[in-house]
């Protein structure tokens, strides 16, 4: 008799998946090792209804191709590995029933994983659990997956592979399989860090520093600075990026965004118009490297962009925005080969990476998830409506995503974590420009 491939125990709500195949385990790269203690958690958000069987079946058969997030991570002499153990079935997927409650009340900590145990004394650290919540509107699919192994975009490309499999089956899937990604192949010889002065120089270039000189936290028990959600209005971005001006400098969306946000930050009354405020925004690296989305890893860089305060204030957004295309266009494979090699020193000379990670006044992290096509993340007709995320802004990173609002209209969401001296400001700026709102 055949060995199911997938267990559903109904009253606990969670299925267990076969992994019943041969051990295997690999090491993970330094550009990943920079990663390792970060999970990204999110959910996407659909109107309509999920066949659950045929989803629990498309689930099984994409774990033929991604046996990765059946697996571990742990350590073995200080190095980190991924480790998959022919153990017979993995707890990955919770699946809740709220069918009289409408998707529209769902927070985004209620749409999470939060049975099954991600932590293993034995094994280590589950690469990645999943939760389907069901309502009598909509189904929402949330995710918790190591940062260690998955970017965004393979996170996106996974969810992409899995509503193939649903809507096609194995037969008619035509996504490329997923593959780790041979970071040898990007190596730059020529280029040594003698000690770790030249490493810190080179990290500052991309907005790093360690120990920082400012490092103040963006939240203690006794004054936490809060956290504001905020609204882009699509159309008044649009309208700004078509204007004459607009065109003329070749703008993006996301370049009036980050105009935006520097002049948020700069309105602070914890910088000094001397102050150099450094703007860092990840950038999804695949296509400039000549790697397809199927890619495992964190193919992706940070650039940086640092303007003294008072030179923030003096200009406009649209000189800002300006300011951000030409970072972009700056963009390369060098880069990113570059990265790879500070990573590489970083990790051989056992500094902690959490270290560049401490929020400060003086910097902050823009995350794009919007650089990413979703449409093709469907389940029959369904396509997401929104991409939640737990907010870690208060950490000195931004998402960007997107969602509806409460007139049911498309917007940019993000948040930030701001000071209460410089919150009527950003209110202001937000209500002469129209390009966005705060929501309390």
């Amino acid at each position: 008799m055949e060995k199911k491939r997938y267990l559903y125990n109904k009253q606990k709500g969670i299925i267990e998946f076969s992994n019943n195949d041969k051990n295997w385990r690999k090491v993970i790269d330094p550009n990943d090792i920079f990663r390792l203690h970060g999970f990204i958690k999110s959910s996407f958000f659909f109107k309509g209804s999920i066949n659950v069987e045929k989803f629990i079946e498309a689930m099984d058969e994409s774990f033929k191709d991604y046996q990765v997030l059946l697996s571990y991570i742990y350590k073995e002499s200080e190095k980190p590995f991924i480790f998959f153990k022919a153990a017979g079935y993995e707890e990955i997927l919770e699946i809740e029933e709220r069918n009289g409650d409408s998707i529209n009340n769902c927070k985004i900590e209620d749409s999470l994983p939060n049975k099954i145990k991600t932590r293993d004394t034995e094994n280590g650290v589950k690469v990645g659990v999943f939760k389907l919540t069901l309502f009598k509107d909509g189904f929402s699919l949330g995710n918790v997956i190591s940062h260690a192994i998955f970017d965004q975009g393979a996170v996106c490309y996974y969810f992409k592979y899995l509503s193939q499999l649903y809507n096609n089956g194995r037969g008619r899937t035509i996504l490329a399989k997923p593959h780790f990604t041979d970071y040898s192949a990007f190596s730059i010889e020529s280029i040594i860090f003698n000690d770790m002065n030249e490493a810190q120089l080179y990290a500052n270039q991309i907005g790093f520093s360690y120990p920082s000189l400012h490092a103040i936290s963006a939240t203690t028990d006794t004054h936490p600075i809060p956290v504001y959600n905020i609204e882009f209005n699509i159309n008044e971005l649009e309208n700004f990026k078509s204007s004459i001006d607009g065109k003329q400098a070749g703008i993006s969306k996301n370049d009036i965004i980050t105009a935006v946000f520097f002049k948020m930050f700069a309105s602070s009354s914890q910088l000094l118009d001397s102050d150099i405020f450094s703007l860092k925004y990840a950038c999804n690296i695949r296509k400039t490297a000549g790697l397809g989305e199927e890619a495992l890893g964190n193919i992706y860089i940070h650039c940086c962009i640092p303007l003294k305060v008072l030179e923030i204030k003096e200009k406009s957004l649209l000189e800002l925005a300006k300011i951000s295309r030409k970072s972009v266009s700056k963009i390369s494979v060098d880069h990113f080969k570059k990265d790879l090699i500070w990573y590489k020193y970083i990790q051989d000379n056992k500094i902690d990476s959490d270290g560049y990670f401490f929020p400060t006044p003086y910097t902050t992290i823009l995350s794009n998830w919007n650089q990413f096509d979703y449409s093709q993340v469907r389940f029959n007709d369904s396509t997401p409506y929104a991409l939640r995320t737990i907010s870690i802004a208060s950490k000195g990173t931004n998402f960007i995503s997107f969602d509806i609002n409460n007139d049911n209209k498309k917007i940019i969401s993000t948040s930030i974590a701001v000071t209460f001296d410089n919150i009527d400001a950003i209110i202001e700026m937000g209500n002469n420009t129209n390009l966005f709102k705060i929501i309390k």
